[in-house]
Parts: structure tokens; sequence; C-alpha cells
């Protein structure tokens, strides 16, 4: 019998405890609706790539291609060419752009800087600035799609400058863009 008293004195603390564990717990819950919109592939293609043409080493002042109008463009060679993209997107649709400010161009052992600016037009329309920061967002239009096109300034360094006494040579470099649905 002394067994038994023993079991149950030792038992009985834990059905105590297990029983109050029980009653302590509580129990939530909670809920959220899940939704998605469907759209339209978002398409990005190069249509051109960016070229200064030929740019004389003794260029004492600023080195511009504008990309709302290459005429308006500076100091640029005979055979300058905006850089161009076509997006396809949803109709009037919000875009988030990123692309880069700066693009490094070598010719192996020397470096120039391209300080990059966007424009983008709906459906041939004129040109707005979407400006030099690396990021931007735009509206397609009534038929989804957008023109970017890109142009910006030739310098020496990573600020605004000239090429006067830049080493001769063939400078290249790439320029990266990349479009989601806001």
């Amino acid at each position: 019998m002394k067994t038994y008293t023993t079991i149950i004195k030792t038992i009985l603390p834990l059905f105590v405890v297990i029983g109050m564990a029980g009653a302590v717990q509580a129990q939530a819950t909670a809920s959220a609706s899940a939704s998605a919109t469907i759209t339209t592939a978002l398409t990005l293609t190069k249509n051109a790539d960016i070229d200064f043409g030929t740019v004389s080493a003794t260029t004492s002042s600023v080195v511009y291609l504008d990309p709302a109008d290459i005429s308006n463009s500076t100091n640029v060679g005979s055979s300058a060419a905006l850089g161009q993209f076509t997006v396809g997107a949803a109709i009037t649709d919000v875009i988030d752009l990123t692309f880069d400010a700066q693009v490094n161009l070598t010719d192996g052992s020397n470096n120039l800087y391209l300080l990059t600016e966007e424009a983008g037009s709906m459906d041939g329309s004129s040109f707005t600035s979407l400006g030099t920061s690396g990021s931007t967002q735009f509206t397609t239009s009534g038929s989804g799609a957008y023109t970017l096109r890109v142009g910006g300034e030739l310098s020496q360094s990573t600020s605004s400058g000239n090429l006067s006494s830049v080493p001769t040579g063939t400078y290249t470099g790439t320029f990266n863009a990349s479009i989601i649905y806001n």
C-alpha cells in the first residue's frame, strides 16, 4: 500500500501541472485574403547600342548625347547613336525601371565613364526625362508600348567633366537595364 501512495504522490503533481498547462493555453486564429493579378508578360528589347562616335582627345568641353533629341547633343561624332530599348507591357500599367547610372568604359588600360541619362516615350510622342539616378517609374501607353532612349555624358571621372588629354583608343562597356511591374 505504501508503494501506491508513493506513486500517487509522485504522479498527482504531474497531472496537476498538465491540467494547468491545458488551462493556460488559449487558441487564437486569424486569416488573410490572398490575391494576384496576372497580366501581360514584360519584355525589354534592345534596339540600338549607345555610341558617342569618334571624339577628339582634345575636347575641352562636355561630350553629351541628348536622349530626348540627338540633334541637341554636343561634341559627339557624326556616327553617334542613342541607346534604344522597347518595352512591351500591359496597357497603362506602372513599371519600375532600374538602370546603370554610371557605366565604366575601358580600352584595356584606361577608363572613361558614361554618366547615363534616360528619356522615355509613349507611342512615339514627345520624350520625357526619366532621370539619372539609376531607378525610376513610368506608365505604359494605351497600347502597352514604351520606348526608352539612353544617352548621357562621357567623362574622365565619375563626375561631370571633359575629355581633354584622354589617352586615345576604343573604349567599351556594358549598359544594363531591367524592368518589373510595380
